[in-house]
């Protein structure tokens, strides 16, 4: 409790605190809220930003179903490694297509 107590109200050094950033039209602000707001654009359109220029490709899948080990067991309701191993080729059009709308 005390470790999440020091995270919560930690407070930087004054060297770590940014007293202006420069917006995206060039102007520099040394707002507090100005800086706030353009921090919080910016991270909340990040995962968006990426997610555009990320795409998995079938032979991805491929080589990271080809990495699991077949004397490894698997959940007892799943199918076994070496059956999704042989499968692959059959699924991983329809994989991709479902990893890439989750992105």
């Amino acid at each position: 409790m005390e470790k999440l107590n020091k995270t919560i109200n930690y407070k930087p050094p004054i060297s770590q605190i940014i007293k202006e950033i420069k917006r995206s039209n060039g102007e520099v602000t040394s707002n507090n809220s100005d800086i706030s707001n353009i921090f919080n654009d910016y991270f909340a359109s990040l995962g968006e930003t990426l997610s555009k220029k990320i795409e998995i490709t079938p032979q991805e899948i491929d080589i990271i179903i080809q990495l699991f080990d077949n004397n490894k067991s698997s959940p007892s309701n799943s199918p076994s490694f070496r059956f999704v191993k042989i499968s692959v080729p059959h699924i991983s059009n329809i994989l991709v297509h479902i990893f890439n709308k989750c992105i």
